[in-house]
């Protein structure tokens, strides 16, 4: 599923943009620190909040005896001048200037003299990696700031900080020093939550022990900020298929996760598996890339863990020993032991949604978990079971919003649809729906074309390339077969596919998914227009209007808060 944001800094598993900036009236943070750098001294660092979005930033600069000397903010400040994303230097030519992506750069000439003190403001966008600089000139001028830059770019050697926390200054010449004080911090928007997370597996995680043991959650890079799993913009979710290979029956098991140093408001259930199984595990995500990691060396290589493919992550998806599983599900089926139901028709006349129909898929498809769990009023966790909303007095389910929840939860009660279930091995009498069994029943059932992971999918990118060897990983997760080559995951026939057949069904189906609610009213104010700002935004971020040279044959009508509240389909 897609949910569409204004600011580009994560998506979730409706698949797109997570981190909003909207401003906020905040208190000004002040440093009473001062700093000094002499000549031979190397970087004199101070540290501030960490600032993850907007904010501006005054400081008072004394270059004494010294040519070549100047301040910046920094994530990394022992990588010296290639750690600083912006700097302002009292350069060797005798005028202030900054830096501005590869180089120094000045809108205009402002000289400075030695013993004098400059006052500077910065306006910097840590999103956006751009900053805007000024200084104060001395005297009552009618205005008395200079603007050195306007947007300049972040220094290219640190040029995508998730954060700055650091003020670094330095004296580059072979005397002299630079004092900074008076600095002033005033964030203009709410920090951005860590995207980038990390979730680690108990010791056998394939076992009903370390099934019912909970995974943690912890951040990946401590100093981008803390991850806490009832933050919707970083919840982690696991989900557990497993297979009696002597019946063929499937059931499921939700794991918990929890913040790492925490304890779940009710123990997990020890699920009974089956004599003979095969447990596989599959990983959602609310932030950007979720990594794994194990508490026990080894135990990852031995669940055959998949976090990506070589050194680069998949994103919000991974998953464990799931070839596995898929091989023994897929032999249970060709041998007449797993009974996969018929999708069946909806009350549009079609073949009901299923997650590889192009009348479903988004730019990442089958991305997420349909899991939810328990959060209580004193935050804290536990599986989402009858005896657990019974016992825990106030708490409410949460869950991962993807594609496998969107045609369960959402398009299949709209269009009259009943969703493959297996019984909830923690929920006893509880049937639910799940990744595995979205995908096998696509497999069997899906009316051409099949919607299958293309090499322009964004999780399936290397460093922005296409990679057939990363497209074939993410496949093999969902059970789907190999592409042989790359046109067999062709970006163009798959948008192609995409324009043809789901602005056609979306527009079939309007009256259906209109009348049912949006599950991101300040998006969307109904299924249909949630489902139409979905399709319209993965047009984008599959690059099809480029790919095909044609326009997206949905145009979203908004109102005046950017509400999407119908659609023009051609």
């Amino acid at each position: 599923m897609t949910r569409k944001v204004t600011t580009n800094r994560s998506r979730n598993g409706f698949g797109l943009i997570l981190f909003g900036t909207a401003l906020f009236a905040a208190p000004m943070t002040m440093f009473g620190q001062n700093v000094t750098a002499v000549a031979g001294g190397g970087f004199k660092v101070v540290k501030i909040i960490s600032q993850t979005s907007q904010f501006t930033t005054q400081f008072d600069a004394t270059p004494t005896n010294t040519n070549d000397a100047g301040v910046g903010f920094a994530d990394t400040p022992s990588l010296g001048f290639a750690g600083t994303s912006t700097f302002v230097r009292f350069n060797p030519q005798g005028n202030i200037d900054a830096r501005n992506g590869a180089n120094f750069a000045a809108a205009m000439t402002v000289p400075y003299k030695s013993g004098l003190t400059y006052h500077f403001r910065e306006d910097v966008d840590v999103i956006n990696h751009v900053y805007t600089v000024s200084v104060k000139l001395q005297g009552n001028a009618p205005n008395p700031y200079v603007v050195l830059g306007t947007n300049f770019a972040f220094r290219n050697t640190a040029s995508m900080p998730f954060n700055l926390d650091n003020l670094v200054a330095e004296v580059n010449s072979d005397k002299g020093t630079l004092h900074v004080n008076n600095l002033v911090v005033t964030a203009l928007a709410p920090p951005v939550p860590n995207p980038n997370c990390t979730v680690v597996l108990p010791p056998n995680p394939l076992t009903a022990d370390g099934l019912s043991t909970p995974f943690i959650l912890k951040a990946t890079n401590p100093d981008d900020g803390p991850c806490h799993q009832n933050n919707a913009n970083q919840s982690a979710f696991v989900e557990a298929g497993i297979i009696d290979t002597d019946t063929g029956q499937i059931s499921v098991y939700m794991p918990l996760v929890i913040d790492a140093g925490t304890q779940p408001a009710a123990h997990p259930v020890k699920p009974t598996l089956p004599k003979n199984h095969v447990v596989a595990l599959w990983f959602g995500y609310n932030g950007n890339n979720l990594k794994q990691d194990e508490a026990v060396w080894g135990t990852l290589a031995a669940s055959n863990c998949v976090n990506g493919f070589g050194n680069t992550l998949f994103g919000q998806y991974s998953y464990c020993n799931a070839v596995n599983f898929f091989n023994a599900a897929n032999d249970a089926i060709a041998k007449g032991k797993l009974k996969v139901p018929q999708p069946g028709i909806g009350k549009d006349g079609f073949v009901c949604p299923m997650v590889r129909s192009f009348t479903v898929v988004d730019q990442d498809q089958s991305d997420n978990v349909p899991t939810t769990y328990l959060i209580t009023t004193d935050g804290r966790f536990a599986q989402n079971t009858a005896v657990n909303r019974a016992g825990l007095f106030g708490a409410t389910a949460f869950g991962n919003p993807s594609d496998n929840k969107l045609v369960d939860a959402l398009l299949d009660p709209a269009l009259g649809c009943t969703p493959w279930t297996a019984p909830d091995l923690a929920d006893p009498g509880s049937m639910v729906p799940a990744l595995p069994l979205n995908e096998l029943q696509a497999k069997m059932f899906q009316p051409a074309p099949v919607a299958e992971i293309p090499l322009n999918d964004p999780m399936a990118l290397v460093n922005n390339a296409e990679s057939l060897g990363k497209t074939n990983a993410y496949r093999a997760g969902v059970n789907q077969a190999p592409a042989a080559n790359p046109t067999a995951a062709s970006p163009l026939v798959y948008c192609q596919n995409f324009r043809g057949i789901h602005p056609t069904r979306l527009a079939q189906d309007k009256a259906f998914l209109a009348a049912r609610p949006s599950p991101f009213p300040n998006l969307a104010n109904s299924l249909f227009t949630f489902m139409v700002q979905r399709a319209n935004a993965s047009y984008t971020l599959l690059g099809c209007q480029d790919l095909l040279n044609l326009p997206d044959r949905i145009t979203p009508i908004t109102d005046a808060a950017g509400v999407v509240i119908d659609a023009v389909i051609k």
